[in-house]
């Protein structure tokens, strides 16, 4: 699997689906950091998530691991 330069976590997840088509949802943690300057807010990625649930098949089943860790079983 190729990541493109720049990508996201968000964006990673993304390439797990367009390559697995199995897996049809996930349920993830991801950390999310807000910077509030006075005048505008922006929230952001900050950080790896983690795999909370997976829907592969139709069917939930936990998971509670790295992206990684599930690419890995994945493939």
């Amino acid at each position: 699997m190729k990541y493109d330069k720049g990508a996201d976590e968000a964006s990673t997840y993304e390439i797990l689906f367009m390559d697995n088509d199995q897996i049809t949802s996930l349920k993830v943690e991801l950390p999310i950091t807000t910077y509030d300057d006075g005048d505008k807010s922006i929230e952001f990625i900050s950080g790896k998530g983690e795999v909370l649930e997976v829907c592969e098949d139709g069917q939930w089943e936990e998971f509670n691991g790295s992206l990684q860790e599930l690419m890995k079983k994945a493939h």
